[in-house]
């Protein structure tokens, strides 16, 4: 299956129609506050990760790498209108996983309405999956990251990660992660640049005026 450029382009154009469903569905459930967060995981471990390194010309770059395959997953939700974010680190990518997070999600964000918009993994749809009552899952169309701010979450984390020496144990690495993560909590204007994607914020925007 191939990403549809159509599809994508009638997602876009009927998202505003799409947020104004959420509200409505929110109020109805009797919230007085609702919350739209973009929603991924990202796999993060011990083998190396490569970036431009600029050195003179016709200079080969040395870059010291360890080919460990150690890894765990960070599974994160971001808020591109408030910079706000809530992110887990967890050993695997399943359903078990994901239902742990999102009981996580609902506890840390218990008195509102939550629409997480993400992509279409398999394990985000199994049948065995309860979704909190306080939650919903919003999918996006097929093979299409770019409609998914949280991507660009990921590349900051790793871009940073790359500029620190090579980690020779996991906990030292997922040290270095929380210290990441610490600093996207403390400054939210960190999450709101790095997300703020105009077909999101249009609609937001329009919504509430």
């Amino acid at each position: 299956m191939k990403k549809n450029d159509k599809e994508v382009e009638a997602y876009v154009n009927g998202f505003l129609e799409k947020l104004s469903g959420f509200v409505q569905m929110a109020a109805k459930k009797g919230y007085k506050k609702i919350n739209f967060f973009y929603q991924d995981e990202s796999k993060i471990g011990l083998f190396p990760i490569k970036r431009r390194r600029i050195t003179s010309r016709g200079v080969q770059p040395i870059a010291k790498v360890d080919y460990k395959r150690e890894y765990f997953y960070i599974y994160g939700i971001v808020a591109p209108q408030t910079g706000e974010s809530f992110f887990l680190e967890l050993p695997g990518l399943n359903g078990e996983n994901f239902q742990y997070f999102l009981k996580a999600c609902s506890k840390e964000y218990e008195d509102s309405f939550n629409v997480l918009i993400g992509d279409n993994g398999t394990f985000h749809k199994g049948v065995k999956l309860k979704i909190p009552k306080n939650i919903y899952l919003e999918f996006l169309p097929p093979y299409s990251p770019e409609l998914n701010p949280i991507e660009r979450v990921w590349r900051d984390l790793k871009d940073r990660l790359s500029r620190k020496e090579v980690f020779d144990k996991l906990d030292h690495l997922s040290n270095e992660v929380c210290e990441i993560i610490r600093e996207y909590y403390r400054y939210f204007s960190i999450i709101k640049s790095l997300t703020s994607y105009s077909y999101f914020l249009n609609s937001v925007a329009l919504i509430y005026v």
